[in-house]
């Protein structure tokens, strides 16, 4: 029996799955890069604060949604596996449409940030509005 034709790839779902690839690398990245060395090693990525806040007001709301939500699937995962330290603490009944919002309106209160890389530009958008309480 013929198998049947394989799906071919939207192109939005595919930006998508990269933007969430793109985030999960970058945030690795930072930890992978301030953990070999005392001091803090600048960190090269593709997509920068400035970018991100670019995707996220001129009309590409799913990429920015992607990013952010891949930002912080791969925080929990790290933070989970003990890689590092909580950076923020969302509360339980946000939703991911909120935090996307947090991030856009951090980046636009925040212009001195958007030089950062755009995954840690999503953390300290986050650790700003959701403060882990000690």
């Amino acid at each position: 029996m013929p198998k049947p034709a394989a799906e071919p790839y939207n192109a939005r779902s595919l930006l998508e799955v990269l933007m969430r690839e793109l985030a999960t690398v970058a945030t690795m990245v930072l930890i992978l890069a301030s953990r070999a060395h005392s001091q803090p090693a600048p960190v090269t990525s593709a997509l920068g604060g400035d970018d991100l806040y670019a995707l996220c007001t001129q009309g590409l709301g799913i990429s920015c949604f992607n990013y952010v939500i891949g930002v912080m699937d791969a925080t929990s995962n790290l933070t989970g596996l003990g890689l590092l330290r909580p950076i923020y603490c969302l509360p339980p009944q946000i939703e991911q449409v909120q935090a996307r919002e947090v991030v856009v309106s951090y980046l636009r209160d925040h212009p001195e940030i958007r030089h950062q890389v755009a995954a840690g530009a999503v953390q300290s958008a986050l650790a700003f509005a959701f403060p882990c309480r000690r």
